[in-house]
């Protein structure tokens, strides 16, 4: 079997993890013959080299953003021919662009990941007259696909309200890369990071931008227990970072990282993880985060629910809601914890799921 994974860009981030931790697993089937198509520029901190050290053909387009936004039937030329050139038997898109040049492909089988929430995520990030704009294009693409893939079931509940032609599979992560540590480990690991070695911690991750309500926790952290012995850990990057530290400017328990590579080494050092997102696809800092035994306390949307109620963890609608002392004072088995995503949030169960479906497209 012939597959080509089309994305937009293969610049770091959550979507590009997801592909890359199931390209890892994919190059090991003997019966997969795997290309990855890049249809952007390659940006500053592009993963393409790592795709390439797995042994898989990393091709790119290098169109510009408009490009692929107005001009995807030519984008759609262009993958048809490597289609053909290459005789693929499976197409298999990651996100909104890929979904807009991808859907009118002949003589090959197609499908795509819906990683987002686009009803909420478009609108939210676009604003309403572009971000309906942006909808009417995907869903008429999607509606021409085999079979479009949600990374979880909340997600797959969405889409079917739009489409006939859904299913999910779980995103999945490297539970080894995200794993446990000993207490000892652990210590000696937060002294080297520096983060202070008494303090219990709350840690959050991903983007800092206004739809993960990162002010509002930050704010909430600022008030409820400022110079007290339990502190926010913020990791990442975002266009609302320089106002959440504003925020916290005389709060020595709120520590910020920026951007960084090694997020695993700051989940496994912290004892709680918090979300105040308002909308994922399917959270993989969460499932990272639990992976490495930390306790979540989520904002109740769908996707936070899917990962987080079948073990217990604490949900809430508002952070001011949030009964810190009863969070502190749960009992947690961090090895079950991990355990849990292993057996369901694992790059291993993850591959499983799609490698069925690329055979039952063929089977077709």
């Amino acid at each position: 079997m012939k597959l080509l994974i089309v994305v937009s860009h293969l610049r770091r981030g959550g979507l590009v993890e997801v592909v890359y931790n199931l390209c890892q697993r994919l190059v090991n089937e003997k019966n997969i013959q795997l290309t990855v198509l890049s249809l952007r520029k390659e940006p500053a901190e592009s993963r393409i080299e790592m795709f390439r050290a797995l042994g898989i053909e990393v091709l790119s387009l290098n169109n510009s953003y408009f490009a692929c936004e107005l001009r995807s039937s030519l984008v759609r030329v262009r993958v048809q021919q490597i289609v053909n050139r290459y005789q693929i038997d499976v197409v298999h898109c990651h996100g909104y662009h890929p979904a807009l040049a991808c859907s009118g492909l002949v003589g090959v089988k197609k499908m795509t990941t819906l990683h987002d929430r686009a009803t909420e995520d478009f609108i939210n990030a676009f604003g309403p007259f572009l971000g309906r704009y942006m909808l009417y294009r995907y869903f008429h693409a999607l509606a021409d696909f085999d079979l479009n893939v949600a990374v979880s079931e909340s997600g797959a509940e969405l889409y079917r309200q739009f489409l006939d032609n859904v299913d999910y599979v779980n995103n999945g992560i490297d539970t080894e890369k995200f794993g446990l540590l000993a207490d000892s480990e652990r210590a000696a690991k937060r002294k080297r990071l520096q983060l202070p070695e008494d303090m219990t911690l709350f840690v959050t991750s991903g983007r800092v931008e206004r739809e993960k309500r990162c002010e509002e926790l930050v704010e909430f952290f600022a008030k409820k227990f400022q110079n007290k012995q339990v502190g926010l850990l913020v990791l990442g990057d975002g266009s609302r970072l320089e106002s959440c530290r504003q925020i916290a400017k005389n709060c020595p328990n709120i520590i910020f990282t920026g951007r960084i590579s090694n997020v695993a080494d700051y989940l496994q050092c912290a004892d709680y993880y918090v979300s105040y997102s308002k909308s994922e696809g399917m959270s993989m800092a969460v499932c990272e985060a639990i992976a490495c035994g930390l306790f979540p306390v989520l904002s109740d949307i769908p996707s936070h629910i899917d990962v987080a109620k079948p073990i217990g963890g604490l949900l809430f609608k508002r952070i001011e809601d949030v009964d810190v002392n009863a969070v502190l004072s749960k009992r947690i088995d961090k090895k079950e914890l991990h355990e849990y995503i292993d057996a369901h949030f694992s790059m291993v169960s993850m591959t499983h799921g799609y490698t069925n479906i690329y055979r039952r497209l063929c089977a077709e």
